[in-house]
């Protein structure tokens, strides 16, 4: 795991490289938690990009000077001063991707401290459906996943109250509307906090 103040600068430097060749994209995941203030440590930075390509790569590797690269696919790792490595992942966006994620096009995005993130209201969504069946899992890795998950939703709960922020399923499918619908009433029946900041939310 790394720590917060590890991949706050990895994902700052990622994002300049990347808006400085010209790539659109998104910090999304624990790491844009992080770089909203949560404390929890994650494993890495997770990109969103409408086009990862060797191209990419290419230039990241050109202009960062702190990166190290795969030849096989888009996985990197960013070296601070300090020695550490930081993972960092691009996820290709959008539903013909691997995992179906948020399209750039149009997906809410919020720019802090110049940094493009997928918005809060849509990451907390994203975590809620998968928490929603890993929390039932009887694998470890899947239960210990669910808590990281669990304390990223609620912080990002916390967050959106007091942006005055709310969640909303305009433009989403109808089935990952229904999933995430689902996710957030087994939530508030679980979780007392969950349910008080939900309140001020839907």
């Amino acid at each position: 795991m790394s720590s917060p103040e590890d991949i706050i600068e990895a994902a700052t430097e990622v994002s300049r490289i990347l808006k400085q060749i010209g790539v659109s994209h998104a910090i999304i995941g624990g790491a844009a938690g992080n770089l909203l203030g949560s404390e929890r440590s994650t494993l890495d930075v997770d990109v969103l990009v409408s086009f990862p390509s060797i191209q990419v790569r290419e230039a990241i590797l050109k202009h960062g000077t702190k990166f190290t690269g795969s030849k096989t696919d888009l996985k990197f790792a960013y070296t601070n001063d300090g020695g550490t490595f930081v993972p960092i992942e691009f996820l290709k966006d959008g539903n013909e991707a691997a995992l179906s994620m948020p399209d750039l096009a149009s997906t809410p995005i919020l720019t802090f401290e110049e940094i493009p993130l997928v918005h809060p209201s849509i990451i907390v969504c994203l975590k809620v459906g998968r928490w929603a069946w890993m929390s039932e899992s009887a694998r470890p890795r899947s239960r210990v996943k669910a808590k990281q998950d669990l304390h990223d939703i609620l912080f990002l709960l916390k967050w959106l109250v007091e942006n005055e922020e709310k969640i909303s399923f305009e433009g989403m499918e109808t089935n990952h509307r229904e999933k995430y619908t689902a996710g957030f009433q087994k939530l508030s029946s679980q979780y007392k906090l969950a349910a008080e900041l939900l309140n001020n939310l839907l």
